[in-house]
């Protein structure tokens, strides 16, 4: 072989192993690009069932905000009629005390008046026993 075929076919060589690996390059390439759209497809799908789950417990969440709303609505109007009937019971208690002290107030005239009139009874029981015996 003569120096220019010698040179022909390391340049030929040259040129298919570039080739070879310019092919290889390219069929990498594609692959990586086909990795990533699958990753973009595994991503976006699940994003989007993120997006349902989260939806999903906001639903749960706002469900569960109503029946706390409508509890302590009910809890408030109970707590309001106590309160009326606590203070219910409060005047008909001051009412009773009210009537308590009168009663008390009649209670101590009546043993004042009683006392009195036992001093007069035995004032009176005095003068009979003095008349008995000066009559005697």
């Amino acid at each position: 072989m003569t120096q220019i075929e010698i040179i022909q076919t390391i340049i030929v060589a040259i040129i298919s192993a570039l080739g070879g690996v310019v092919g290889a390059w390219f069929t990498f390439r594609g692959q990586l690009k086909q990795v990533k759209s699958s990753d973009r497809a595994n991503e976006n799908e699940f994003i989007i069932k993120l997006q349902q789950q989260i939806s999903t417990e906001r639903e749960q969440m706002n469900e569960q905000r109503l029946q706390d709303t409508k509890a302590i609505a009910e809890n408030m109007s109970m707590i309001s009629n106590m309160q009326k009937e606590l203070n219910a019971m409060r005047i008909e208690i001051a009412d009773w005390r009210g009537k308590y002290f009168d009663l008390n107030q009649k209670y101590n005239e009546l043993q004042a008046e009683h006392l009195e009139l036992q001093k007069k009874f035995s004032v009176l029981k005095g003068q009979i026993t003095r008349m008995k015996n000066t009559t005697e």
